[in-house]
């Protein structure tokens, strides 16, 4: 639904979903997303989840992304 975003905002829109053994098992479906050209990195940004306690993680935009523009505030 957003054209940016960060790993983590996907992780906490799909909630619903099996739960990895380990959170950081997220990354690697970012990072093949990224190989099937769904994704690509757009810079850095803070996360937002105080258990990583507002370390730099990568943003991404969609290259699927159809709706209304969308600022770059992430």
């Amino acid at each position: 639904h957003n054209q940016f975003f960060m790993t983590e905002e996907v992780r906490r829109a799909n909630e619903d979903m099996p739960h990895p053994p380990d959170t950081r098992a997220w990354g690697a479906v970012a990072l093949q997303a990224k190989r099937d050209g769904v994704v690509v990195a757009d810079g850095w940004t803070r996360a937002n989840s105080r258990s990583v306690h507002g370390m730099v993680v990568t943003k991404w935009r969609s290259t699927i992304y159809r709706g209304k523009d969308e600022s770059n505030n992430n």
